[in-house]
């Protein structure tokens, strides 16, 4: 990533009109990145640092990420995912979540299709429209592809560039069609994601679906990268830290809602999670901050 030094921009096709404010673009955090605009797609090649926390957020428009390096944890309302090198990930657009960069910082090639392009959704198919990672070792051949092209455009660099992008985006709804996936993991996440901040334990989920708990606790590690007492455990944080940031409400009645049992346990949690104690995120990422 060395040779990424500054923002530059290479556009094909139309010029799109800029996303509503209450977006942001996915290059924000990272001091490092270029973009090209080929027909129908954005196309960013991001570099994040070691420790980046970017707090709830939205895009415009879904994506379609390949981590190339590194990894970061993305956490939804009602999942968290963890994308390594060589994993593809998938957002919906405007779906809010938050980030945390790891300890080697994270390349990621990020593709998003015009939103209002129905031939590229049909050809993505399902896969924009979930949350999800999975390695897939031709879109993540392409993707390496598309950096090339970005680092060293010319005359056709705009029609090599959009062919990988349709590419990319052909295996991935490819592949969503092929998903492995158990029906019943999607319920696990919308119980999560309803009820994060009270009171759940794996017997009860895992009698909500039907299967044995010991059963549930497996697939979803092996599905989900975490073990769901952590996943809740992460939503709760990423809860609380949303709202550090965005409200004056006091830490203690923060932690409470939350599902922590008082302000210290919270505290503790928080600051092994981001680094810094609740009070010190909120001086950082707090109403008004750059």
């Amino acid at each position: 990533m060395d040779s990424i030094t500054e923002p530059t921009t290479i556009r094909g096709g139309a010029h799109r009109e800029a996303p509503a404010r209450r977006h942001v673009p996915v290059s924000m955090g990272s001091p490092r990145f270029r973009r090209a605009e080929p027909a129908g797609f954005l196309v960013t090649d991001i570099w994040f640092p070691p420790r980046t926390v970017i707090p709830h957020h939205t895009h415009a428009r879904p994506v379609l990420g390949v981590m190339l390096e590194g990894g970061f944890e993305d956490t939804f309302s009602r999942r968290t995912i963890e994308p390594t090198a060589g994993h593809v990930f998938t957002e919906p657009g405007e779906e809010g979540h938050a980030n945390r960069v790891g300890g080697a910082g994270a390349r990621v090639l990020v593709l998003q299709p015009d939103p209002g392009d129905r031939e590229l959704l049909e050809v993505a198919g399902d896969a924009l429209d979930e949350i999800g990672t999975a390695r897939l070792p031709a879109v993540v051949d392409a993707a390496w592809r598309l950096t090339r092209e970005i680092a060293r455009p010319d005359d056709l660099s705009d029609l090599a560039m959009e062919a990988l992008a349709l590419e990319m985006l052909v295996s991935a709804g490819r592949s969503a069609k092929t998903g492995s996936e158990p029906g019943w993991l999607r319920r696990v996440d919308e119980m999560i994601g309803d009820g994060f901040r009270t009171p759940l334990h794996v017997a009860d989920i895992a009698d909500e679906v039907g299967v044995h708990r010991g059963h549930l606790a497996r697939v979803y590690r092996e599905h989900r990268g975490l073990a769901v007492s952590d996943h809740i455990r992460r939503l709760r944080l990423a809860w609380a830290a949303e709202r550090l940031a965005d409200s004056h409400d006091e830490v203690s009645s923060i932690a409470i809602r939350a599902g922590f049992a008082d302000q210290s346990h919270l505290t503790r949690a928080f600051t092994r999670r981001f680094g810094v104690p609740p009070a010190r995120y909120r001086d950082l990422h707090g109403a008004g901050k750059p």
